[in-house]
């Protein structure tokens, strides 16, 4: 499912203001997921939300005016909900508080950086968008997941642990989110997807693999070759806000 016009519109005042989705959620008194839900159009906008967001922003006449519409168009849209599809139908495609006491300034930066860039994912990567959802929605040992929806869109859902670990700097979580943001993006490069569960063992190489693709380019992403060379594991955990089994994993190549 795409993004609604009010959560477009949402997603435009949160980097104009330089704020998080779970900021806007904790002055709306709500829970992230819930917020997140309403953007995407699987949730109806609560009828005083027009009014408290005018408020929480501080909106000029004409973006009280644009909120609006945003909203009245949003309200008239027809919503799918992809959730009771057999499996045959879902296989047409690819399947708090900020608290940093621990961290130093550059890290905490770092991670508020990682969590603003989900709303401009969609600037990079029109057809993307994510999702912050229920930590039951899916399986327990699954902390998010990234979709093809049949219009062509692509869906990232993050559990709502592993968005707001990731807010208090819990390295593995980040990695979580980076390593779904980048599935998309080697599709856009024009990588196409192998699954190691198509393949009998030793028919594929790893780095065939699109799993091991992506994970290559997020640590890359996250931990830069050149500049961790010579840090060591510990060093690299400070430095770039990953987990200790990915700074290990770093120090063998």
């Amino acid at each position: 499912m795409a993004i609604t016009k009010f959560g477009e519109y949402m997603r435009i005042l949160r980097i104009k203001n330089n704020l998080l989705m779970k900021d806007t959620a904790d002055k709306l008194n709500v829970k992230t997921p819930f917020l997140s839900a309403v953007e995407n159009g699987k949730k109806k906008i609560p009828a005083d939300w027009y009014e408290k967001l005018c408020s929480i922003y501080d909106l000029s006449s004409e973006e009280q005016k644009n909120l609006k519409e945003a909203i009245e168009e949003s309200a008239n849209a027809v919503k799918i909900n992809l959730l009771d599809c057999n499996e045959s139908q879902k296989n047409l495609a690819f399947q708090f508080q900020r608290s940093f006491p621990d961290l130093d300034e550059e890290t905490s930066k770092k991670i508020i950086e990682l969590l603003k860039g989900a709303d401009k994912i969609t600037d990079i990567m029109p057809f993307v968008h994510y999702e912050i959802v229920d930590n039951d929605l899916f399986e327990i040992n699954v902390p998010a997941r990234g979709y093809f929806e049949p219009d062509g869109n692509y869906t990232i859902e993050i559990k709502e642990y592993v968005y707001e670990g990731a807010i208090q700097g819990i390295g593995a979580y980040r990695g979580f989110i980076m390593h779904e943001i980048f599935h998309p993006f080697l599709y856009t490069l024009g990588f196409v997807p192998l699954y190691e569960r198509s393949f009998k063992d030793g028919e594929l190489n790893p780095y065939e693999s699109i799993e091991w693709q992506v994970k290559a380019i997020t640590g890359e992403y996250m931990m830069n070759y050149d500049r961790t060379q010579n840090l060591s594991k510990d060093e690299i955990v400070e430095q770039c806000g990953v987990s200790k089994a990915f700074a290990r994993k770093r120090k063998k190549y």
